[in-house]
């Protein structure tokens, strides 16, 4: 960083400093300044130089307050020495700021413990993909937030300070919160578990019976189970909140199968006959239900509508001739929640591949 673009920083959050210290700071405000002043020794320079000035101040206004009436206020340690009194106000707001920095800059980040690994092999921090594999894991938040992750569990670290959270793709974790010190929240595919001080579990369930399908990484899981142990929980799920007290255990099972696409391909015909000036949205099912499929342009504007086509041994099959441009694709199937493709390209003369797996029904 450069000088220039050090004063204009130092200039920006002289503000905030003097909100401070005139105790209008919002708790926002303070953890940002509280930040800047660990890291950077010029912004304690000019803090400790709005201290001085501030304590100034308010001698001044003292000595004002003791001039007599319709005299002019003397400054009189102005050539002489500063008061104790000035001294003491400056030591003491000092004290106060380190005390506070001190406290606001001792939030620990995240740990694992454990089989918990980092993913990708990079450092524990927040948005990377935690595993456990083989033995039990753990993974702990805030110093308050101590989360038990069972063999085979996947999540990642989400949240902020005092507002710790975790998306967990597949597993089970259980999960102690001291009370008092901040939020937990458990997000899933499924439903999402906040609680402030508790022990609770939360576990999901993947499809039962067949291939286990996996998505981006993660298997489709179709119910999510929560267990209190101590405390309270809620749980927003299905577009509703529950509370969950000590001794409850719920299972909240998806009540729509999953419609899942395959990875988009490209096969080019050339520009003849039928091709020419046009290009098809295909795909299969190798199994699963009668579905429409929807299209609308970039702005909205509806496209074309298909249904699928049956084929042998309980397949189906889709095509949808258009115009080259880009479209939005949404695909309906009776007891499934609804898939929304976007911003899908469709070349002249070229097919775009996209298959299709029905599950969780």
């Amino acid at each position: 960083m450069s000088d220039e673009d050090r004063r204009q920083h130092v200039d920006t959050v002289r503000p905030v400093m003097l909100r401070y210290l005139d105790g209008d700071l919002s708790q926002d405000d303070a953890a940002e300044l509280s930040e800047s002043l660990r890291h950077r020794a010029d912004l304690r320079r000019e803090f400790a130089e709005l201290l001085y000035e501030h304590a100034l101040l308010a001698e001044l206004s003292k000595e004002k307050e003791w001039a007599p009436s319709g005299s002019v206020a003397r400054i009189p340690f102005l050539g002489r020495l500063v008061s104790v009194r000035f001294w003491l106000a400056a030591a003491v707001a000092l004290a106060v700021l380190a005390g506070w920095l001190l406290l606001r800059g001792s939030y620990p980040p995240p740990e694992i413990t454990g089989s918990a690994r980092v993913l990708d092999g990079g450092t524990v921090q927040r948005g990377v993909l935690l595993a456990a594999e083989g033995t039990p894991g753990g993974l702990v938040l805030g110093g308050y937030c101590r989360v038990e992750m069972a063999p085979g569990t996947r999540l990642q670290i989400e949240g902020s300070e005092r507002s710790e959270q975790v998306y967990l793709t597949a597993g089970k974790v259980v999960c102690d919160v001291d009370a008092g010190k901040g939020g937990l929240t458990i997000r899933t595919d499924l439903g999402t578990v906040h609680v402030s001080g508790t022990r609770f579990s939360v576990e999901l369930l993947a499809e039962q019976g067949g291939r286990e399908m996996m998505t981006k990484g993660k298997a489709i899981a179709v119910a999510m189970a929560v267990t209190v142990m101590a405390g309270s929980v809620e749980v927003d799920f299905d577009g509703g909140r529950e509370l969950l007290v000590a001794g409850a255990t719920r299972v909240f099972a998806a009540g729509k199968g999953r419609i899942e696409a395959g990875k988009p391909s490209y096969q080019m015909h050339g520009e003849e006959g039928e091709w020419k000036g046009r290009g098809r949205i295909v795909g299969m099912v190798r199994k699963g239900p009668r579905f429409e499929i929807t299209v609308t342009d970039a702005f909205g504007r509806a496209a074309k509508e298909v249904e699928s086509e049956s084929l042998e041994d309980g397949k189906k099959a889709y095509e949808v001739w258009l115009a080259p441009g880009r479209y939005n694709v949404r695909i309906d199937a009776k007891g499934y929640k609804p898939l929304d493709l976007k911003n899908l390209q469709v070349k002249s003369g070229t097919d775009l591949r996209i298959d299709l797996e029905f599950s969780g029904r």
